[in-house]
């Protein structure tokens, strides 16, 4: 099944990508640790009066999955986080996504606007990971994460998005 939405014509497409990563040993004894201020990464400037929309988006790491999987272990979950930098990391989405395993065109939609005239978009990936046996010879980790972000500018099709929906709506769609 895919997520379908109609935007207007002359919709920009911006691929935006990050790759992070971790060295064992090198911050916390130990463990792969991605909590670094390296691992805060500029994807894309935003434009005042736009729309953005993430829709798929792919993670992937250079090891196993199922090495990944275990380095996890007992450690918190991994995840990532798209923020605004001029907002004081402000989260653009709501909750952090997990990143427990691998994903490919993994389908989310997230609408959201650029509320300050030229600002960035941050993707912070968190993760500690332990060395497993396989892991012995894998000095660095390296986990990157790719999206399609679409910019609206369409005046009337960004007026629409942002105007009040009737409080009837839940409502009128229940069966």
């Amino acid at each position: 099944m895919s997520i379908f939405t109609k935007l207007p014509p002359r919709t920009l497409i911006r691929p935006v990508s990050a790759r992070f990563s971790a060295t064992y040993n090198a911050t916390t004894p130990f463990l792969y640790d991605f909590n670094i201020p390296a691992n805060v990464l500029n994807l894309t400037a935003t434009k005042k009066q736009r729309v953005y929309l993430l829709e798929q988006f792919d993670f992937d790491v250079n090891i196993p999955r199922e090495e990944y999987q275990t380095a996890i272990g007992t450690n918190a979950e991994p995840f990532l986080k798209l923020s605004y930098k001029k907002q004081n990391s402000a989260p653009i989405y709501f909750q952090p996504w997990p990143l427990t395993s691998f994903k490919q065109n993994k389908e989310h939609v997230v609408f959201f606007e650029s509320p300050v005239q030229s600002d960035n978009i941050q993707a912070t990936y968190r993760a500690q990971l332990n060395q497993t046996a396989f892991l012995v010879a894998i000095p660095t980790i390296i986990a990157t994460w790719s999206a399609i972000l679409y910019e609206v500018s369409n005046k009337d099709w960004i007026r629409q998005y942002l105007r009040p929906t009737s409080s009837t709506i839940g409502r009128d769609l229940r069966t």
